[in-house]
């Protein structure tokens, strides 16, 4: 894969060096606007007039914001080089992926929903896409940290077979009475599991099948700590209509690029990042597959 990488890097290198040397030329011609009003608005040499930290906070703010913006140019350049190593393709927004999660997938139904980075492509034969998510309430923006009610991961997988309908849930984010949250209407608690301190819920239509269901709630809420490590939790994950639908609780940033300092080696460390994480993200939904065949039927259970 290192190869690959190299190679994705020599691709994207040009793009990316023409959109650093324009935003750095553009910083370059704002600093010498800056020093210039600044020389302007000294009485003398070492008299300053009250105007000047105000003019340095703007050009540290428009350093900052053009450093923000050449880190999404460079994302948009290299996640489709690292994710065509791995046969996935990358857009960074995906209003179609935001319409078909379910509701029962993410907390506050009524909540604003924010794509960044979603990946499609298959794995073990099965369709796939993931994508880093983040809702916050309706009266704020989801990029408002006080506001965020979710940002993680949110996986799409198509399954072989029909599933009866089947639910499990981080009671934290279970919906009480008039409260928002997860709704869990229609179906039964029939497994509960504890991990980390959190206790999660399985809920299903009847009583069968109980032993696979009991084994799929444990193998399934370990997995994202055992995988992505112990700041990943599972929220919430449904098996219907042949898809498994799973939201993980994830708070650090995922698929990230660096910004205006960002030099060729820096690049490389970059998409060396971002395939680790994809490729965590793959064992993760193949071992969601793996849960899934153990629920599904004894001749797949024997196949794992």
């Amino acid at each position: 894969m290192a190869v690959d990488l190299e190679t994705a890097l020599a691709e994207a290198l040009p793009e990316l060096q023409h959109l650093r040397r324009k935003v750095w030329f553009r910083v370059a011609g704002l600093a010498f606007g800056a020093f210039t009003l600044i020389w302007l608005l000294t009485d003398e040499l070492t008299r300053f007039s009250p105007g000047v930290p105000a003019v340095l906070m703007l050009l540290f703010a428009f350093i900052g914001s053009a450093s923000h913006w050449l880190r999404l140019k460079n994302e948009a350049v290299l996640l489709p080089a690292v994710g065509s190593v791995f046969g996935l393709t990358h857009r960074k927004r995906d209003l179609n992926f935001v319409v078909d999660i379910p509701h029962q997938v993410l907390p506050e139904q009524g909540c604003l929903r924010q794509t960044d980075d979603v990946f499609a492509g298959e794995v073990a034969g099965h369709h796939l896409r993931f994508a880093e998510i983040r809702t916050g309430r309706n009266n704020s923006s989801p990029t408002h940290g006080a506001n965020t009610v979710f940002k993680g991961l949110v996986i799409d997988l198509s399954l072989a077979g029909q599933s009866l309908p089947l639910l499990v849930v981080n009671k934290h984010y279970v919906k009480q009475g008039q409260e928002s949250g997860i709704a869990t209407v229609g179906l039964a608690l029939c497994e509960s599991h504890s991990h980390f301190g959190a206790e999660y819920g399985l809920w299903a239509l009847g009583q069968e099948r109980e032993g696979e269901r009991r084994d799929f709630l444990r193998r399934i809420v370990e997995l994202g700590p055992n995988i992505f490590g112990t700041r990943a939790f599972l929220v919430s994950a449904l098996l219907r209509d042949q898809r498994l639908w799973v939201s993980l609780s994830y708070r650090r940033n995922l698929f990230s690029a660096s910004g205006l300092f960002a030099g060729q080696k820096r690049m490389m460390a970059d998409l060396r990042q971002a395939a680790k994480e994809i490729g965590l993200v793959l064992r993760f939904a193949t071992e969601l597959l793996k849960a899934e065949r153990g629920l599904s039927g004894p001749a797949l259970q024997v196949a794992s």
